[in-house]
C-alpha cells in the first residue's frame, strides 16, 4: 500500500528490453536508496512495482509490456525523473 506522498523524485538512467519486458535502471539519493531491500515493492510514478539489483544509487524494476501499455511508461526514454514512494510498513 502506497499514501501517494512522493518521497522523491529519481531519473530512469538506462532501459533495457528483454523479451516481452523492460528493465529501468533508476538512480536515487543514497538517503532514499538505503532503505530499499532487493524485492520491495516502489512506486514509480503510481505505479507498484519490485526492486532488485539494488547498487549504492540505483535500483532496477521490470515492467511488463502490458504495463507499458497501461501505463505512462510507454513514453518513458532515458534521464526522464520520476516520483518515487516507498511501500507503506506497519510501523509507518
Amino acid at each position: 500500500m502506497f499514501t501517494g506522498i512522493i518521497e522523491e523524485v529519481g531519473t530512469i538512467n538506462k532501459i533495457a528490453e528483454k523479451q516481452d519486458i523492460h528493465q529501468y535502471q533508476i538512480t536515487a539519493s543514497q538517503a532514499y536508496i538505503k532503505n530499499i531491500n532487493n524485492g520491495d515493492s516502489v512506486s514509480v510514478n503510481g505505479v507498484c512495482l519490485t526492486a532488485y539489483n539494488k547498487e549504492n544509487e540505483s535500483f532496477i524494476v521490470d515492467v511488463s509490456q502490458e504495463t507499458q501499455h497501461c501505463t505512462s511508461f510507454e513514453f518513458f526514454d532515458g534521464q526522464r525523473q520520476v516520483n518515487l514512494e516507498r511501500a507503506v510498513t506497519p510501523t509507518t
